[in-house]
């Protein structure tokens, strides 16, 4: 039941996660040094999921962390002049994220 539960939780932010990625393909050329940014993103967001799906809480947090701070740098280092839809579609992604976070914590810690 956790195993769908995390899955359930995690398709909303994959979902984000592929379109935006589509829409830096396609829409916006997006510069190297946000390229480096948007890796260390995907390395972190990666190690999080499976740190979370295997129940290792302290390493999760960790990555979670990373990912993060790494988001942070790209949001307000390179997305300032975005279209008005992909910062939605970013405001939507960080949710779907923390909605994420909230089952994941809540399969963890009270299921």
């Amino acid at each position: 039941m956790r195993f769908l539960l995390l899955i359930l939780g995690l398709l909303p932010y994959a979902g984000c996660v592929t379109v935006d990625a589509w829409m830096h393909e396609k829409a916006r050329r997006v510069p190297r040094s946000e390229q480096w940014l948007h890796l260390g993103i995907g390395v972190s967001i990666v190690a999080f999921v499976l740190f979370a799906f295997l129940g290792m809480v302290s390493v999760a947090l960790i990555a979670l962390a990373g990912a993060l701070g790494f988001m942070a740098v790209d949001e307000f280092g390179f997305h300032a002049g975005l279209s008005r839809q992909e910062r939605r579609l970013h405001g939507f992604g960080a949710i779907a994220l923390l909605l994420f976070v909230l089952i994941w914590l809540w399969t963890e810690y009270l299921l």
